[in-house]
């Protein structure tokens, strides 16, 4: 089976620091695809014309900088891991990390610290049972538990928005978000355009049933229509 080739992205205005951090991670990881560049702008530009499984931003820099950088991945690429780097302490950034999942390095930091984190994050990356958007949609996911007969749920996220769906024997019973239950909810999650998912089995079903129609009923004929009095998230 081929392996998907993981990448990571580098961006500082300091060239020898993104030279140092890319050798060192090239030295680790030699089957990586590692790419510098040294502006925002710049990788902005990259990250629109493709994925990076994690991205390393520099806060601090001419044009786009790192917290702009940082909101274009959490909503475009929801998957990825972000470290934020500063030789400028500043106490909302550490903030943005602990509220985030995003990691904070104040320059100069240990690279041996520094590469356990990316380590880390590879290794949650390649963790089991955990199924990215950009390799199947959130629709043939729930198929799949509808033709497995799962009982289970599945979190959603899109960005800070977040739901839940839940299955009885492969067939949706409810689904929530932070403002919606049932099937308006359920329609929201299907329209959110870079939804990543993650299931989990055998979760303990207390929720009320909500939803009474069979996932090919909703996959046929629901999802066609727009929802005109929600505002999708």
């Amino acid at each position: 089976m081929k392996t998907e080739v993981k990448r990571i992205l580098i961006i500082d205005d300091e060239e020898n620091l993104t030279w140092s951090i890319a050798n060192n991670l090239k030295r680790e990881y030699s089957g990586y695809e590692i790419e510098t560049v040294t502006s925002g702008d710049l990788a902005l530009e990259m990250l629109k014309q493709k994925s990076f499984d994690i991205v390393i931003s520099d806060i601090h820099m001419p044009g786009a900088d790192g917290y702009m950088v940082l909101d274009y991945v959490k909503k475009n690429l929801p998957d990825s891991r972000f470290i934020l780097m500063t030789s400028q302490y500043n106490s909302d950034a550490e903030k943005i990390a602990a509220g985030s999942g995003v990691q904070f390095f104040e320059k100069p930091f240990d690279m041996r610290d520094f590469k356990k984190t990316v380590k880390s994050m590879l290794m949650e990356l390649s963790a089991p049972g955990k199924e990215k958007s950009r390799k199947k949609s959130l629709q043939d996911f729930i198929k799949k538990q509808y033709d497995q007969k799962i009982t289970g749920s599945i979190n959603v996220k899109n960005g800070r928005d977040a739901g839940e769906i839940f299955f009885k024997a492969g067939e949706i019973v409810h689904a929530r978000t932070k403002e919606l239950s049932g099937e308006m909810a359920l329609l929201n999650m299907l329209n959110w355009k870079t939804a990543s998912f993650e299931f989990i089995k055998d979760k303990n079903q207390s929720e009320k049933r909500t939803i009474y129609y069979g996932w090919k009923l909703l996959k046929n004929d629901l999802t066609k229509h727009s929802l005109k009095n929600v505002q999708l998230q």
